[in-house]
C-alpha cells in the first residue's frame, strides 16, 4: 500500500535514516534516536508514509528485541515494548497485526519483569482482540490462550492455566496436526503444568509424547528435541527414583552436540543425582568433564557455578566431610548475589546441608530467614512440600516440636496433590525424625517402618534421604 506513494530516492532515504535510529538506539542514545525517527515521520506527514515508516522501525525494533529476550535483558525489552507501542498506536487499524504481536511481546517482558499481574490482563485481552480479527480458532488465538496459562501458572493458580493450556494444545491440535511445532511446545507446557500439581505421572505421560513427536519429526538432536529427556528426567528426580532421572539425563547428553547454559544446568543435574545414591566417583567425574565449559557459559552468570558448588557438598556429605560439605554450600550461596526467589534456593540448599551435617542453629537461623517469602514464591507442589519437611526437621531438631506439628500438617495437605509414593515419604521420614528428637521410640519405629516402605518401590533405596533415616 505505502510503496504507491514513495518513489525510490524516499525509500533509501527512508532506509538510511532508519539505519541511524537503529544505531542510536543500540549504542543506548535513546533520546536521540527518538529525535531522529520523529524528524522522519515530521518530514513524510502523509499516513501511508508514516504507515510504511513504522512499519520498517518496527521490524528493527523487533530485531532488537528477539537479541535483548536470547540474551535475557527483559528490562531494556519492556522499555523497547513501550517504545514501540506508541508509534504502532498512531494507527491502529492499519497497523493492527503489528500492534497484536507488539502487545504479546510487551505482556512476555512483563511476566519476566515479575509483573505477572498485569500481564495476566494484556493476555485477556489479546484473546479477545485476536478472537474478534482472527477467529477463536485461530494460531493467534491459541498462543494467547498458551501464554495465559504461562503467567497463571507462575502465580500459582494451576487449574486454571490447565484449563487455558488444554484449550491451546487441543485448538492447535486441530488446526495443525500433531507435527506444529507450536502444539508440541505447548503439549509439553502441559505436562510442566501437571507436574506443578503433582499429578507426576500424568507429566510424564505427556513428555513422552512430546519426546516422540519432536524426534520423529525435528530430530534427534535438535535443541527441543533434547529438551524433553531432560525434562522427564527432572520429574524422576522430583520423585526421588534417581536411578530413572540418570537414565534419561544421560540419554539427552548422548544427543546433546552443542552445550549451552540449559544443557550445562542438566548436566550438573546429573551429577546431583549420582551424589544422591552415593555414587560419588561418577557425580565427580561428571563435574570434572563440565568444568571448561561451566566456565565458558556466554551467559556469564554464577548459577551454574553455584549449582555445582551445591553437587559437591553433597558429595562431601556423602563422606561424612561435614565441614567441607557446609564450605561448599556457603560458596554456593556467594555465587548468587540475587535477591529474588533463586537467592532463597541457594539458602535453602545452604539449610538442607547444615542440617545433615548437624549444624542444627546455624540451619534454623537460615530456613526462618527464607521460610515466608520461600513459600510465597513456590508454586510447585513438591518443593513446597519438600521445603515444610525440611523446615519441620530442623525444627525438630532444635526442639520446637509444636512448629515442627505444624509444619507437618501443612506439609500433609500439600501431599494430597502429589501423586507417588516421594511425598509419602518424606512425610512418614520427618515424623520418624520429630518422634526420634522427641525420645518417642515406638513412635519413632513405627513410621521409620512407614517410610522405609516406599524404598525400592517408589523412591530409590540407596538415595540420602533413605540412607540418612536407616543411620537414626
Amino acid at each position: 500500500m505505502a510503496e504507491n506513494v514513495l518513489n525510490t530516492a524516499e525509500k533509501k532515504e527512508i532506509e538510511a535514516a532508519i539505519e541511524i535510529a537503529e544505531e542510536l538506539y543500540c549504542d543506548g542514545k535513546s533520546d536521540e534516536c527518538d529525535a531522529a525517527f520523529q524528524a522522519l515521520l515530521d518530514k513524510y506527514t502523509q499516513p501511508k508514509e508514516q504507515i510504511h515508516i513504522i512499519k520498517r522501525w518496527n521490524e528493527c525494533l523487533k530485531a532488537i528485541y528477539n537479541d535483548l529476550i536470547e540474551k535475557l535483558r527483559y528490562g531494556e525489552a519492556l522499555e523497547l515494548c513501550s517504545k514501540a507501542l506508541l508509534f504502532l498506536g498512531k494507527y491502529p487499524v492499519e497497523l493492527n497485526d503489528e500492534l497484536l504481536s507488539m502487545q504479546n511481546d510487551y505482556a512476555n517482558c512483563l511476566k519476566h519483569n515479575d509483573k505477572q499481574e498485569q500481564a495476566i490482563e494484556i493476555y485477556k485481552e489479546l484473546i479477545i482482540k485476536c478472537t474478534a480479527k482472527y477467529g477463536k480458532d485461530a494460531n493467534n488465538t491459541l498462543i494467547s490462550f498458551g501464554n495465559l496459562a504461562g503467567s497463571l501458572k507462575d502465580t500459582g493458580k494451576l487449574p486454571a492455566a490447565i484449563q487455558m493450556r488444554t484449550c491451546a494444545v487441543n485448538g492447535l491440535l486441530q488446526l495443525h496436526g500433531k507435527k506444529n511445532r507450536d502444539y508440541m511446545r505447548e503439549l509439553s507446557n502441559l505436562s510442566d503444568d501437571y507436574s506443578l500439581l503433582g499429578n507426576m505421572q500424568k507429566a510424564i505421560n505427556l513428555e513422552s509424547q512430546v519426546y516422540k513427536l519432536r524426534k520423529k519429526n525435528l530430530g534427534k538432536h535438535n535443541i527441543y528435541t533434547i529438551d524433553s529427556p531432560n525434562i522427564i528426567a527432572s520429574f524422576y528426580r522430583t520423585m526421588m527414583q534417581y536411578s530413572k532421572a540418570i537414565f534419561f539425563y544421560k540419554k539427552a547428553r548422548s544427543l546433546t552436540l552443542v552445550d549451552d547454559y540449559y544443557t550445562l544446568t542438566s548436566a550438573i543435574t546429573l551429577a546431583e543425582c549420582y551424589a544422591c545414591i552415593d555414587q560419588n566417583e561418577k557425580a565427580q567425574q561428571t563435574l570434572n568433564s563440565l568444568s571448561k565449559k561451566i566456565s565458558e557459559c556466554e551467559l556469564k552468570n554464577n548459577s551454574l557455578q553455584e549449582f555445582r558448588e551445591y553437587v559437591y557438598s553433597l558429595i562431601e556429605l556423602n563422606n561424612s566431610n561435614y565441614s567441607e560439605a557446609e564450605a561448599h554450600a556457603e560458596e554456593a550461596v556467594k555465587y548468587d548475589s540475587s535477591q529474588d526467589e533463586s537467592a532463597h534456593t541457594s539458602k535453602r540448599f545452604l539449610a538442607e546441608i547444615l542440617f545433615h551435617s548437624g549444624s542444627y542453629e546455624k540451619a534454623n537461623r537460615i530456613i526462618e530467614e527464607i521460610h515466608d517469602e520461600y513459600l510465597e514464591n513456590e508454586n510447585s507442589a513438591i518443593l513446597s512440600l519438600n521445603f515444610e519437611c525440611l523446615y519441620a526437621n530442623i525444627k525438630s531438631a532444635v526442639g520446637d516440636f509444636q512448629i515442627s506439628a505444624d509444619a507437618l500438617d501443612k506439609a500433609a495437605l500439600i501431599s494430597r496433590q502429589c501423586r507417588f509414593p516421594a511425598a509419602g515419604f518424606l512425610i512418614a521420614s520427618s515424623k520418624a525424625f520429630a518422634a526420634y528428637c522427641r525420645l518417642d521410640m515406638e513412635c519413632f519405629e513405627r513410621y521409620k517402618s512407614i517410610a522405609l516402605g516406599y524404598s525400592g518401590w517408589g523412591v530409590d533405596s540407596n538415595s540420602f534421604s533413605v540412607r540418612w533415616l536407616k543411620q537414626l
